[in-house]
């Protein structure tokens, strides 16, 4: 279906819960994340490409949560 890699500032509460390295599913989570987008994938859909020099931010202690739906 599609899959979204998001990246989680260190002070984002957001799926704290969820332990490194270990199968997590988000059913039940709570909360909504004001976390940036970094990439979106959708089967079939193209590549993006970013003018010369424009590039997106991950600071530093930052997390990169990807969110698969099947």
């Amino acid at each position: 279906h599609h899959a979204v890699l998001y990246v989680r500032e260190r002070d984002d509460p957001w799926l704290r819960s969820a332990k490194p390295g270990v199968y997590f599913t988000a059913e039940g989570a709570s909360g909504r994340t004001k976390s940036d987008i970094l990439a979106v994938y959708t089967p079939g859909s193209g590549a993006v490409h970013l003018p010369p020099g424009m590039a997106k931010l991950i600071p530093a202690g930052a997390d990169l949560i990807l969110q698969i739906h099947y």
